[in-house]
């Protein structure tokens, strides 16, 4: 059951990357990953999945985030929603 929560967890991850894509992604992700920490030092079962699943969830937006291109000056999608006339 552990695993099922964990893919969902992932899987939630990335939809929600795709639909939000928060530049803050990064900084949340690792204060949810001091959650596991925690609940390793008090030995809280249902607090140590919970942890997991969150950075889990924040892995999987991470994971979309650093999959996209990033936009330059260069590229030709910089000029998108522009007239641009050629010779």
């Amino acid at each position: 059951m552990t695993l099922i929560y964990v893919s969902v967890a992932w899987v939630a991850g990335v939809y929600v990357s795709f639909r939000l894509s928060p530049p803050w992604t990064l900084p949340l992700a690792l204060l949810l990953a001091l959650v596991p920490l925690l609940a390793l030092a008090r030995r809280h079962t249902r607090l140590l999945l919970s942890g997991v699943c969150l950075a889990v969830f924040m892995g999987g937006m991470l994971r979309v985030s650093a999959s996209l291109p990033g936009q330059q000056a260069n590229d030709l999608s910089s000029y998108n929603e522009q007239a641009v006339t050629l010779r």
